[in-house]
């Protein structure tokens, strides 16, 4: 997030591509300064274990890490990768390395040894000893299952260890998968057996996920418990949850149960991963398209549910169900950037990319398979989401400099995967027509930012307009808006306010008695728990912010600077009730009303520093005059003071003599914080049937 200060330098002028990547290495560097020095304060040694950093090594995030650990004072850090992976970058001399090897025959008998004394059984003879060790290859966990199998407190009590060992996978990564069956298998009930295959396609599942994918012939409720219980006493097994309520199996079990079944029993393998999409479309709160229903994208357990959701979609091996899962991939991941991560950084994005290329590795490790169906497309999508994400600038103003061309391919690769390519749109269906109408948004900022008297982003921004018209989408007033600002932005002022008002007419207002925000919040709560439709009735408060905000440039531009600050002042009324809406203050909100805030104060420092004090005096009064007189302070500034702030040029300070402060970030999230009560006071003394319909009142132009 930007500071005041910090967003009207991006105004006046827009930060390029380095300035960015400075910011965000100075931001890094705060967060790493604030962790080493809480972390140097204790006086005792301490250990820091960091599990298959591999996973993060060339991450933003692994080489943060990387940078901060030789500044930690009194640790030892343990860092474990696999051997082909990469590592942190640390200096030699600072770093132990150790190759972690299987067991040989010795350290596998003494691993058994200790073993049956603890379980109080007699010594392992040699002969069994050597099997073991051939069968496990020294590997520490095909050796537990080996143990499992044979001495654990559910093997079978009758069991010949050398028949268990026989006429293993040659496969290594299949061998404790096959172990692991053995383990479960009961000659008169296979109901154990039928739950482990069934936990292995999930990354983690509870007893309903179980039930779900056990299927047919169902279990009785006293089975189901005893399947579920009996899975989570496994050493294969983790708890995720205390009370043992969430699982899931081991890496080591689950990938080798996933390899054997996708290669000899693929009809089970492609049956449990649609079940399991099945399930999680169930869990799914069914959004209703509309602004409002676009909230649960920020609620953690939808997220979760979701991503899941994709995940089994991504193991599909039909043509038309591999269709589906591109499109669905890219709609979730577009409507997610669309309402959140082309502004702000939101994990979601992030994570939709990761699941992508975890199913994108498994398709490059077995392209050289010639029982497994190649699925290039995916890969090329994980590809194109990537660069989006990475090239396209956050932040409310965008960079000329930033690589556009690179993001407008990867837009268009995008487009050509999911089939969107020059297609006719009477014949998409409703999702496709949202698909295409988002690219064709995004492309159309790709133009507008890099040169906007080109006349593609017009046209984009026209077939996008087209298409979300056709399905009455929210989304349709935002394009109407960005039409409107492109002109702006232009000099075609006299374009604008047609654009404008129809945006402005596609905005919902409240309709009767002037309904409190709090009350639409727990409506909306409400009608989410129940899994149903939201209330349509909400008004989007961003919108009309940003409304005002447009209107106020216009009048700027055409000189007429005391109604844009009554306009700039509306567009920061609306844009602190946006904070509120949808649940408690988030980066976004917060983020939003930083910048609006920073517009409106850009214009009072650029009048002052032309010279003309009195009339960036007048202009402050008058943008003040958009909030209740008092709102929790005696009164509000007086023409000295605004004159002693001005020539300050201190942003926060004149933003909280004009404005009512914005959430801490310690309240982000936070429904109880003084800045809710703050914002509860300061509605209240709102006429809300009013400010629901100022964009009309007075007229404009």
């Amino acid at each position: 997030m930007s500071s005041l200060a910090e967003s009207i330098d991006e105004i006046e002028g827009a930060l390029d591509p380095q300035e960015l990547v400075n910011a965000w290495r100075s931001a890094k560097a705060v967060v790493a300064d604030s962790f080493v020095w809480r972390w140097n304060a204790t006086t005792t040694w301490r250990m820091l274990l960091i599990d298959n950093v591999n996973e993060v090594a060339d991450q933003e995030i692994g080489i943060w890490v990387a940078e901060l650990l030789p500044r930690l004072e009194k640790t030892s850090v343990v860092l474990t990768r696999t051997p082909e992976g990469p590592s942190f970058s640390l200096s030699a001399d600072a770093v132990h390395r150790f190759d972690i090897v299987n067991f040989d025959e010795d350290e596998v008998r003494a691993y058994l040894d200790a073993a049956a004394r603890l379980a109080g059984h007699k010594p392992v003879s040699d002969f069994l000893v050597k099997k073991v060790h051939e069968t496990s290859q020294g590997h520490p966990a095909t050796l537990a299952a080996v143990y499992e199998l044979l001495w654990g407190s559910d093997a079978p009590s009758d069991a010949d260890p050398g028949e268990f060992l026989r006429e293993l996978p040659d496969r290594p990564e299949e061998r404790a998968a096959a172990l692991v069956e053995r383990l479960v298998w009961r000659p008169d009930d296979d109901a154990l057996e039928r739950a482990l295959w069934a936990a292995a396609v999930p990354r983690r599942f509870n007893a309903r996920l179980l039930k779900h994918l056990i299927g047919d012939p169902p279990l009785s409720r006293a089975d189901q418990k005893r399947v579920f219980d009996a899975l989570g006493r496994f050493t294969f097994t983790e708890q995720l949850k205390s009370d043992g309520s969430l699982l899931r199996l081991h890496s080591y079990v689950r990938t080798g149960l996933l390899q054997r079944m996708s290669r000899t029993e693929p009809e089970r393998f492609d049956g449990l991963h649609a079940s399991a999409a099945e399930y999680y479309g169930r869990e799914l709160a069914r959004a209703d398209g509309t602004y409002g229903a676009a909230f649960v994208y920020e609620h953690a357990n939808w997220q979760r549910n979701k991503r899941e959701w994709l995940y089994h979609l991504g193991y599909a091996t039909r043509e038309e169900d591999r269709s589906k899962a591109l499109l669905e991939f890219t709609r979730v991941f577009l409507d997610a950037f669309w309402w959140w991560g082309h502004y702000i950084q939101f994990d979601f994005c992030d994570q939709l990319v990761t699941d992508l290329a975890h199913l994108a590795a498994r398709q490059v490790a077995h392209v050289d398979e010639p029982d497994q169906d190649a699925w290039p497309e995916l890969i090329e999508l994980h590809n194109a989401l990537r660069r989006v994400i990475r090239g396209y600038p956050l932040r409310s103003v965008k960079s000329k400099n930033a690589d556009w061309g690179d993001v407008r391919d990867a837009l268009l690769t995008v487009q050509q995967l999911c089939g969107l390519q020059a297609r006719d749109a009477r014949r998409l269906n409703k999702d496709k027509r949202h698909v295409a109408a988002l690219l064709c948004a995004f492309l159309a900022r790709t133009w507008r930012h890099q040169a906007c008297e080109r006349p593609e982003a017009d046209q984009y921004y026209s077939r996008a307009e087209a298409l979300f018209a056709q399905d009455k989408d929210w989304s349709e007033s935002w394009v109407a808006f960005e039409r409107a600002e492109l002109r702006c932005e232009r000099g075609e002022m006299s374009a604008v306010p047609d654009l404008w008002h129809h945006a402005a007419d596609l905005l919902k207002p409240y309709e009767g008695e002037a309904e409190s925000i709090g009350v639409a919040r727990e409506e909306r709560a409400a009608a989410e728990e129940q899994g149903g439709e939201e209330p349509h009735d909400e008004l989007d408060e961003e919108m009309m912010s940003n409304l005002h905000r447009l209107r106020a440039d216009c009048c700027w531009a055409s000189g007429e600077p005391m109604r844009s600050a009554m306009w700039y002042g509306r567009a920061v009324l609306h844009a602190y009730l946006f904070h509120l809406v949808g649940g408690p203050p988030d980066d976004y909100t917060l983020q939003f009303y930083v910048d609006i805030r920073a517009r409106a104060l850009s214009r009072l420092f650029y009048v002052w520093r032309q010279g003309d004090q009195d009339a960036a005096v007048a202009l402050a009064s008058e943008m003040s005059r958009a909030f209740p007189a008092t709102y929790g302070r005696e009164s509000g500034p007086t023409p000295a003071q605004l004159r002693q702030l001005l020539a300050d040029e201190k942003p926060v300070p004149l933003a909280q003599a004009l404005f009512p402060r914005g959430p801490e970030v310690s309240e982000i999230g936070s429904i109880g914080s003084p800045f809710t009560q703050e914002f509860n006071a300061l509605v209240e003394a709102l006429d809300l049937q009013q400010t629901s319909s100022d964009l009309h009142d007075p007229a404009w132009p």
